[in-house]
Parts: C-alpha cells; sequence; structure tokens
C-alpha cells in the first residue's frame, strides 16, 4: 500500500514545507486555499499548494511527488521507442503521469507502463525550479 503524505509550497513566503514539518491540514470548502498547522508552530496560510507523494523514486532514491520535474532518459515503453525529455509529474486519478509539455497547445501523458519510474531523476519541481519548463 502506498504512503500518503504531501509537500506544501507556501507561495507567501516562497518556502517547501516537507511532509515531515506538516502536522495537519484542514481544508475548507468555502475558502480557495488550505489552512495549514506545522509541528514547529502554528502556520497559518490560504496559499498552500499541496503536491502529493506518488509512492515512487527516482533512480537516487528520491522520493517523487506531484510538481516534480523529471529527466526522462531515452528507451522503450512497450512498442514506442521515445526520446530523453524533461516533463512534470502530474496526477490524473487513478494514476501520476509525465507532462511531456512539447508546445504550448500540445502536451503528451506519459504513464509507468511506458517507462520505469525508477529511471527517472528528479531535477527540480514547478516552484523552485520554473525556468526548467521553459
Amino acid at each position: 500500500m502506498r504512503t500518503i503524505k504531501f509537500r506544501a509550497w507556501d507561495s507567501d513566503i516562497n518556502k517547501m514545507f516537507l511532509p515531515e514539518n506538516i502536522g495537519r491540514i484542514h481544508f475548507y470548502p468555502e475558502a480557495k486555499g488550505i489552512t495549514t498547522i506545522t509541528k514547529h508552530g502554528d502556520g497559518i496560510s490560504m496559499n498552500f499548494k499541496l503536491m502529493q507523494f506518488t509512492g515512487l523514486s527516482d533512480k537516487f532514491g528520491k522520493e517523487i511527488y506531484e510538481g516534480d520535474i523529471v529527466y526522462v532518459p531515452e528507451g522503450y515503453g512497450g512498442d514506442l521507442l521515445y526520446k530523453e525529455f524533461i516533463g512534470i509529474v502530474d496526477y490524473d486519478p487513478p494514476e501520476f503521469y509525465i507532462n511531456q509539455q512539447e508546445s504550448i497547445k500540445k502536451t503528451r501523458k506519459w504513464y509507468g507502463q511506458e517507462y520505469g519510474w525508477d529511471e527517472l531523476e528528479i531535477i527540480g519541481n514547478i516552484y523552485e525550479n520554473p525556468e526548467l519548463i521553459k
């Protein structure tokens, strides 16, 4: 069974809160955000962006979360040969996938059956390293 955990980006202070720093997450349907209470005191904000843990790790054992920017090496997926690319880990229930943004109008979703998640390398995330996806 996959471990359910989150990390959170606070856009007010440009800081990433890792799972070990998050005590509780409160969702407020009437608000367009969340309030989080951290283990190191009350960290109240309505501008957190949550990123869920995929349950998987990259080739170096680093945990993969939604919003991670990953390098996918060239390889085979089923009968498909694909070239290396950089993509963003995203979630479309019930599974995680890598969104390869080939152009503004065209994207390609790469699912786990097309490559091994343990072959990926995390090179950043969309909040701390947005320049990697431009």
